[in-house]
C-alpha cells in the first residue's frame, strides 16, 4: 500500500532527515554523520582522501629532504599506520570533529553536493528515513493509528517477508471496494484504489 501522489523523492535531501544544523561547526557535522549511515561512509571517503593528500605532501617533503626513496617508503609507512583507519568509525568521527576552519569549510561544500545529489538506490534505500516514499509514509501511518478507529478495515503490518528481507509495508488485505465502503460507513477520512 502507498499514499497517493506522495511525491517520490530525487534527492538524499528528500530521504534524509539530518538536523538543519549540521554545517554549523565540526562536532554538528560528526553529528550529523553518526545519526545516517550512508553520511557515514561518504565521511570516511573524505577522510580517506585527505589522508591520501596529506600522505602524498608527506612523502613529497620528505624525499626532498631526505633525498633516499628506501627511507621515505619506511617513514611513510610507519606514518599511515598512525594517521588511522578510514574504515573505523570513531577515527572518521574524531577527524571530523577535529577539522581545521578551511577544511571543515571544504567539508562542508561536498556534504552539500552529496546531499543534493541522487541516492545510491541499490543499497541506500534501507536507511531512508520515514516516509521517504509513499509505501514508508503508508507504513508509518498504520503503524501509528489507533486500529479502534478504523474497525473492520484489514491492514497487515509487514516487517520483512522473510528472514533478511527488506520489504517493510502496510498492505491492505481485503478489497478495497469493501474497505471504502466500511470507512464511508465508519466515517472514517480514508480511501483505498487499486493501482496497476
Amino acid at each position: 500500500m502507498s499514499v497517493a501522489d506522495y511525491p517520490e523523492p530525487k534527492f538524499r535531501n528528500d530521504v534524509y532527515d539530518i538536523n538543519s544544523d549540521w554545517q554549523q561547526s565540526p562536532s554538528t557535522l560528526a553529528l550529523a554523520a553518526s545519526s545516517c549511515i550512508p553520511l557515514s561512509w561518504f565521511a570516511a571517503d573524505l577522510h580517506r582522501e585527505a589522508l591520501e593528500i596529506k600522505y602524498q605532501s608527506a612523502q613529497d617533503s620528505l624525499y626532498a629532504l631526505i633525498g633516499c626513496p628506501s627511507a621515505v617508503i619506511k617513514i611513510m609507512s610507519n606514518a599511515r599506520k598512525n594517521w588511522g583507519d578510514s574504515d573505523c568509525p570513531e577515527v572518521v568521527q574524531a577527524w571530523l570533529e577535529e577539522l581545521n576552519p578551511a577544511d571543515f569549510e571544504d567539508a562542508v561544500v561536498a556534504v552539500k553536493g552529496w546531499l543534493d545529489a541522487e541516492p545510491n538506490w541499490s543499497y541506500e534505500c534501507e536507511y531512508f528515513d520515514d516516509c521517504a516514499n509513499g509505501q514508508s509514509a503508508a507504513l508509518s501511518f498504520f503503524r501509528t493509528i489507533d486500529h479502534d478507529s478504523i474497525l473492520g478495515i484489514e491492514i497487515e503490518i509487514v516487517e520483512g517477508e522473510h528472514p533478511g528481507s527488506t520489504y517493510y509495508a502496510a498492505e491492505l488485505v481485503m478489497d478495497p471496494d469493501e474497505a471504502n465502503a466500511i470507512a464511508i460507513r465508519d466515517g472514517v477520512p480514508l480511501r483505498f484504489r487499486r493501482v496497476g
